[in-house]
């Protein structure tokens, strides 16, 4: 049992405070304190799927400016339009959630290694998929 806020160890204290951080948590309560780390390993898979969702639809598009066919299909490209959107929202979340823990504002983690790595792949997801929508509309309003 660990405070949420800095993670220091509550086992066995006197006084339902965090003598470190001075936090309040009710023992009875396993929602005021932190029962198990944090992993890593999640976020890193977020970061990743927001990625994909980014690069996919800027594939779609850079094939449709080649010339190269593209299937019209409304239950291709509705999906295909909404997960750059989709994605971007998610990389921003799992890119504000990774800066937290590699800045070490989260307490009690593991695989700080695959905190890190998230956070550059959903900064990466961020920056890219920002790039490619101003690069598209450039390139419209340029045609």
């Amino acid at each position: 049992m660990r405070c949420k806020r800095c993670g220091y160890e509550l086992q066995g204290l006197r006084d339902d405070r965090c003598p470190e951080c001075g936090r309040s948590f009710d023992p009875d309560d396993s929602s005021s304190y932190l029962v198990k780390p944090v992993s890593g390993r999640g976020p890193l898979v977020f970061s990743v799927v927001a990625l994909i969702m980014v690069v996919v639809p800027a594939v779609v598009a850079s094939l449709d400016d080649m010339g190269l066919a593209v299937p019209r299909s409304v239950f291709f490209i509705v999906p295909i339009g909404a997960m750059m959107p989709a994605g971007i929202i998610l990389g921003c979340w799992m890119l504000q959630m990774t800066g937290r823990a590699v800045g070490g504002r989260l307490p009690w983690t593991v695989h700080q290694g695959a905190f890190t790595a998230g956070f550059i792949v959903s900064l990466l997801t961020v920056v890219g998929a920002l790039g490619a929508v101003v690069f598209q509309l450039l390139r419209r309003v340029m045609s």
